[in-house]
């Protein structure tokens, strides 16, 4: 019985490990869209908002529900935390873990909708910023540095006798 406790608990720790790169790669792929759509430069308050975002991996292992949420700390740094872990109600007897279940997934759709308001929240402020950093290098050229273009002329040519 311990083989079988000892395997399902590395199996229950590899998954998390699974669920934690693919998180850190969704945040990273948040953070390259916002980047990108920003004209390359993330200014401070750009980091701050995508310190606030947060991914979800939810990890099932036969009836046993783990919820960890990923923040990104700085930089290449990251923080775990687990939201909740619960066993799927399997009788009519469970209807207490029915109801932390249903707890924990209620709150998970509450994340869901915060980092996607933060996401577009982001986006539109890269957005503005590329606009306004364009309009800056507009601006900053002068227009007389650009010389007066003539059309061409046809070279003379001289006339045979």
């Amino acid at each position: 019985m311990s083989t079988s406790s000892s395997s399902g608990h590395f199996l229950m720790s590899f998954r998390i490990v699974f669920r934690f790169i693919i998180c850190r790669d969704q945040i990273a792929q948040i953070q390259y869209v916002v980047q990108r759509e920003a004209g390359g430069v993330l200014t401070e308050r750009l980091l701050k908002g995508l310190k606030s975002v947060s991914a979800i991996g939810i990890t099932i292992v036969g009836f046993t529900v783990r919820v960890n949420i990923l923040w990104l700390a700085g930089g290449n740094i990251y923080a775990l935390s687990e939201l909740g872990c619960c066993r799927l109600p399997h009788s009519t007897a469970s209807l207490k873990e029915a109801l932390k279940t249903a707890r924990i997934f209620l709150g998970i759709k509450n994340l869901l909708k915060r980092s996607k308001d933060i996401v577009a929240a982001l986006l539109g402020e890269a957005h503005m910023l590329r606009f306004e950093n364009a309009d800056e290098g507009r601006n900053t050229k002068s227009q007389s540095l650009i010389p007066d273009l003539t059309s061409p002329k046809k070279p003379k040519t001289r006339q045979r006798r």
